[in-house]
């Protein structure tokens, strides 16, 4: 699929490519060309100022380009981008690649083109198959059938509803409103028929497992340790009786994980830290602990979505907190993202809102996060500030987490502080012909002197840079 924005000036064509994560608002006309491409095309009247270029409405994923068909007749006509004036002579192989909120405009920086003259521009979207491809799952626990269109809307992938007693033909109605919704469900395995014996979860398993939306079992989670041989078997029969052979999931809370190993394929782990009193960090340790309980299971970090009374007014994370927390997890190699729960959101409209924003961040920077894992060879070296978080269960971290990915010609290094003080950072090795960093969702530039730039992390902060060599 592809989205075409054409902003007309005049006869000529400028290019130039960029990352792009927003545009102000002014969209003309929209308009559906012929064999199936989504087109919007854009008309503004020039004059001597800066124009914002126009949103796309359109759902988009995948690569956008300001591409340049003539040379500049002079160095006054010039677009800016981040900033930084485009020459003649850049070259046009410098394209960027972002994936937007499907269904949400794109938001975040706003690049503004500045010319003296008439020339027209063509901005370019292109849906290609890495990226309908590239995704990092964001699931939310213990959504209701009334709300799973709101979760949809909001860029969530997969739900989980809490019922102890539910029943088959419940379950069948929310698979099948979960795919009205677009959404995939991890499937409820109801705890109060644990121990109903292999009749029941054999029809259970059986009948669910025709849902093609139905993404993972989700066995009862906690289990008590009298409870292990009913779990080996009930795991045996999801097993034997799910011929698509999906995964079967259970949060085990924070003891005794490796009695646990051989009843699961995903292991749910806590990023809890006011409830369980502990630092940031722990986002971090107990993804490294199940691993090295259960080696090559797939972990998944559990997020905070409520407060320590679980009534709204107990100690809950602040929305920069929430921010860290999900981006120390994907440093942390977390498959995906899990947030608990939905229900609670009601009373933390801040957090809620905050969890929100955070999950559009990462829609547009799940190619990037699903690029292939690479050296890190840009290193963040302390000038000030702690060297290391605080400890947790005898586990302590470089107090700047940072991972980095290339995409498309690009290098982009997502970076948290783990440290409950303010960091100073030198990050260091990167390409010589690189000139300035972009600060992604944060609307700075940051020089690039000597090989290595300069910033600062706030306790809990997260920076997300993207660097383009020339």
């Amino acid at each position: 699929m592809q989205c075409r924005l054409t902003l007309r000036f005049g006869a000529m064509t400028l290019v130039i490519a960029f990352f792009v994560i927003g545009f102000a608002v002014a969209c003309n006309d929209l308009s559906l060309d012929s064999g199936g491409t989504n087109s919007e095309t854009h008309q503004i009247t020039g004059s001597d100022e800066s124009i914002d270029m126009p949103t796309p409405t359109l759902p988009l994923v995948g690569t956008a380009t300001v591409a340049m068909n003539s040379p500049l007749p002079t160095e006054s006509l010039l677009p800016t981008v981040t900033d930084k004036p485009i020459s003649a002579s850049t070259p046009t192989s410098a394209i960027l690649a972002t994936s937007t909120a499907i269904g949400t405009p794109i938001s975040g920086v706003t690049p503004a083109v500045t010319y003296k003259q008439t020339p027209t521009q063509t901005l370019t979207f292109t849906r290609t198959a890495e990226d309908d491809a590239s995704s990092f799952p964001l699931r939310l626990y213990d959504v209701p059938v009334e709300d799973l269109p709101v979760v949809a809307a909001a860029g969530f992938q997969a739900v989980h509803l809490y019922d102890s007693r539910q029943t088959l033909t419940s379950a069948i109605r929310y698979l099948e409103a979960a795919e009205e919704a677009g959404l995939q469900v991890i499937q409820n395995m109801p705890s109060a028929y644990l121990h109903d014996g292999d009749e029941f979860w054999i029809e259970w398993v059986s009948t669910l497992a025709a849902y093609d939306n139905l993404v993972w079992w989700y066995l009862p989670e906690e289990p008590r340790i009298t409870d292990q041989e009913t779990m080996e078997r009930l795991y045996e029969i999801v097993r034997e009786y799910d011929t698509s052979r999906r995964p079967a999931a259970i949060y085990f809370g924070t003891t005794h994980l490796e009695r646990w190993c051989n009843v699961s394929d995903i292991m749910l782990l806590p990023a809890y830290p006011e409830y369980h009193k502990a630092p940031r960090a722990v986002a971090r340790a107990w993804l490294d602990i199940a691993r090295d309980a259960c080696p090559g299971k797939t972990v998944v970090s559990v997020q905070t979505l409520f407060d320590t009374n679980f009534d709204g007014t107990g100690d809950r994370p602040t929305p920069t907190e929430a921010r860290s927390d999900a981006y120390t997890a994907i440093i942390a190699g977390s498959q995906g993202l899990a947030w608990y729960s939905y229900s609670r959101s009601k009373d933390l409209p801040e957090l809620w809102s905050a969890i929100q924003e955070v999950a559009r961040e990462i829609e547009i920077l799940a190619p990037v996060i699903a690029a292939p894992a690479l050296s890190q060879t840009i290193r963040p070296q302390i000038l000030s500030g702690p060297n290391y978080s605080p400890d947790f269960e005898g586990h302590s971290y470089d107090s700047i987490q940072t991972l980095q990915k290339t995409r498309v010609g690009a290098i982009y290094i997502l970076s948290v502080n783990l440290a409950e003080a303010p960091v100073m950072v030198q990050f260091e090795g990167l390409p010589e012909d690189a000139t300035e960093v972009n600060v992604l969702f944060e609307e700075r530039i940051l020089p690039i002197v000597d090989k290595a730039f300069r910033d600062e992390f706030q306790p809990a902060a997260v920076h997300i840079y993207m660097i383009v060599p020339r």
